[in-house]
């Protein structure tokens, strides 16, 4: 779920404390039937750390991590397993050759309460994604009462995820998991939750190494956070012509922070077609900044995803300047400005960008 949108470089440690087994290494094993490419790839970060060769359907990965951090497991088409990598054995089992829908057992205490608080939210998250389907179901029938209906409902569902994760944080101060999910929660909620929540933590978590680093990363957040004016910037688009975020000025506009060899972001371009045709004739727009460094495969995305809204990039990867500006280290992340440059949602994915921009242009 939200774990591969959070930023990459947030490690987590157990509620009990760094706890490593297996001879201070990870093996990493894997049985997928009838996958036909010849490599899977282990990222751990930003950065794809590994591939190994495939074997009739089998495949092995071993090494060592300094701490427990996100990872996951990929072929480059947009199958993606993500997990907590620890020093354990892990053990991924699939029917088929669908990397997304096999299942992953294993790990240490990390990825083993990541998985407890993941399943309960889940029936949630489900929830949510069948509200969408009625949602565009009033919207085609012009019933108004109806999505106001759909989207008080999802509120009240976000609040329950909100909820399971706040209950864990509390419960365990002293859980660099709680650090993992205070950084989701300012992803869904803002600063102001977030800052609150980390000053609950043990100081032990607080002055870890990990626990430093994400509170660094945390700070750098706050110029971009909801609230905060969107920075203006200038890159050059799809024709080579400069373009501004403030030519926008005006308008409701996501910023779409993505890039054509980025599976999850390719999975939303859907999501972002359907709310940009509900709603562009009304004053909405979308801006796609893309992490490409290859010109060639940046328009051929666009144009296989069928993206009719301006698109920018320089060509530098992860080192895009305005995603470093605005502290992007994971995609798909977007930012949603009001008319006057103000950022008032971030990270609104599947059906979320739908229902806010309906609560908007219903007031």
């Amino acid at each position: 779920m939200k774990i591969i949108s959070i930023m990459l470089f947030l490690a987590v440690l157990s509620a009990e404390g760094f706890s490593q087994k297996n001879n201070h290494k990870y093996e990493v094993t894997g049985t997928l039937p009838g996958y036909q490419k010849s490599f899977i790839y282990l990222r751990k970060g930003p950065v794809i750390v590994d591939s190994v060769k495939v074997d009739d359907g089998t495949f092995t990965f071993t090494g060592t991590v300094s701490e427990p951090m996100q990872a996951n497991l990929f072929d480059k088409a947009g199958e993606i397993n993500a997990f907590l990598l620890e020093n354990e054995n892990y053990r991924l089992i699939g029917e088929n050759s669908k990397i997304t829908q096999a299942k992953l057992s294993g790990g240490g205490p990390n990825e083993l309460d990541r998985r407890k608080v993941e399943a309960l939210k889940e029936p949630v998250y489900q929830q949510k994604d069948n509200l969408g389907a009625a949602y565009e179901g009033f919207y085609n029938r012009k019933d108004t009462a109806g999505m106001a209906s759909v989207i008080k409902q999802s509120k009240l569902l976000s609040s329950k995820v909100d909820e399971i994760s706040m209950t864990y944080i509390k419960a365990n101060p002293r859980s660099f998991l709680s650090f993992f999910l205070i950084w989701e929660l300012y992803q869904s909620s803002g600063v102001e939750l977030a800052q609150r929540l980390y000053d609950q933590l043990d100081v032990s978590v607080r002055n870890s190494a990990v626990g430093l680093r994400g509170k660094k990363a945390f700070d750098a957040e706050k110029p971009h956070a909801v609230g905060q004016m969107a920075m203006d910037f200038t890159q050059n688009d799809t024709g080579g012509k400069p373009l501004k975020l403030s030519d926008f000025r005006g308008k409701y506009l996501l910023l779409d922070f993505w890039a054509s060899w980025c599976g999850p972001c390719r999975a939303e371009n859907p999501n972002l077609l359907h709310a940009y045709q509900l709603y562009h004739a009304r004053g909405f727009d979308i801006l796609g900044v893309s992490l490409d460094n290859n010109q060639a495969s940046w328009k051929k995305a666009i144009a296989e995803d069928k993206l009719p809204w301006r698109q920018v990039t320089d060509l530098k990867g992860m080192n895009n300047e305005v995603a470093i500006a605005y502290g992007v280290s994971a995609i798909p992340r977007n930012f949603l400005i009001d008319p006057s440059g103000k950022i008032i949602a971030i990270d609104l994915m599947r059906a979320e960008l739908s229902e806010k921009l309906s609560e908007i242009f219903s007031k």
